[in-house]
């Protein structure tokens, strides 16, 4: 007797189906970013335009220069460092020029923002960080004295949890042995150097965890994460549903531990394809995207902010002009 496909049968099916469904692996489920122009802003020298210039004639061999930086405050303004005009661009969620203010040199290749909306930078020119306020009047510059790495001292910024980094890895602290200087009183700084990583590398510092994050190659030739706590405990870990082959970098730490790589195939031809990937603390994908095509037209120190709540901004230059993007889930 042939077997008929009644509606509870269908209906056990259906929920099985369901079942199944949830308990796959998260990475089975992995949501996919969703990407938005956020930023549409032409080369020039006026109100909401980025400067741009060039080593050499215009049609010749040499390298060309934008935007050095940029950052995202909590609320969405967009912050970005117009090196060439020596200024700085502050712009709302919707792309509105809210306000800029000069800078008193282009010696200055990272900003940061914190959480009241004051811009920090370091500046070659004082040998110091300078904070500005929201609408540009400088508050103080720190100056720091000897550096465990002297060459690379200016490079980037960062801000966590109050505490200010330069290269991600030198925490800026009070220096006791020095008595404050300048008309306004500034302390002394020293940068401190966080443990070493186990390859020698620099590292950078989660925002949420505080875990001191950097990539080594292992033998069998794959990137692997190398993560050490606080305690000084490290560990080395390599995404299991990466192929063999694939390269990743660490891009930052959300609100809740969530950990941001980048990707790309290995040997891949010019330019590459470069993804975005969330993972839980666990290591497990949580979400990908593909960031649009990273053929730069100007040199972009830093093209790729990550903010707090887990939304990815990446900056990418054209011979038009700046992109800003803006990749968030839809769960976000």
């Amino acid at each position: 007797m042939q077997r008929v496909f009644s509606y509870p049968n269908r209906l056990l099916a259906v929920c099985a189906a369901v079942l199944l469904f949830v308990m796959l692996p998260v990475s089975a489920q992995a949501e996919k970013f969703r990407a938005q122009v956020v930023l549409d802003l032409p080369w020039g020298s006026g109100p909401g335009e980025i400067g741009y210039a060039k080593d050499g004639p215009e049609g010749a061999e040499g390298l060309r220069y934008g935007p050095s930086s940029f950052a995202v405050a909590a609320n969405g303004d967009i912050c970005i460092l117009d090196t060439n005009n020596k200024r700085v661009l502050l712009f709302a969620p919707d792309g509105d020029l809210e306000r800029s203010f000069s800078l008193p040199s282009r010696l200055s290749v990272d900003i940061a923002l914190d959480d009241r909306g004051h811009v920090w930078m370091p500046n070659a020119s004082y040998n110091a960080i300078l904070e500005y306020a929201p609408d540009g009047n400088l508050l103080r510059r720190i100056k720091y004295g000897a550096c465990p790495r002297p060459s690379i001292c200016l490079h980037t910024i960062s801000l966590h949890k109050g505490t200010v980094y330069l290269d991600d890895n030198l925490e800026i602290v009070p220096d006791p042995e020095t008595a404050t200087i300048g008309r306004h009183g500034e302390m002394v700084y020293k940068a401190v150097c966080r443990e070493p990583m186990p390859n020698g590398g620099m590292g950078r510092v989660g925002a949420f965890s505080g875990n001191t994050y950097d990539i080594t190659t292992r033998k069998d030739g794959n990137e692997y994460l190398v993560i050490t706590d606080s305690k000084g405990t490290t560990r080395v870990v390599r995404p299991a549903e990466l192929a063999p082959g694939v390269l990743c970098d660490y891009v930052g730490e959300d609100d809740s531990g969530n950990i941001y790589l980048t990707t790309r195939v290995r040997n891949q031809p010019w330019p590459f394809e470069i993804d975005i990937r969330k993972y839980s603390p666990e290591l497990e994908l949580l979400a990908t995207g593909r960031l649009p095509e990273n053929r730069y037209y100007t040199e972009v120190p830093k093209s790729l902010v990550l903010t707090d709540r887990g939304d990815v901004y990446y900056l990418l230059t054209s011979e038009h002009g700046v992109k800003v993007f803006k990749f968030a889930l839809p769960s976000s």
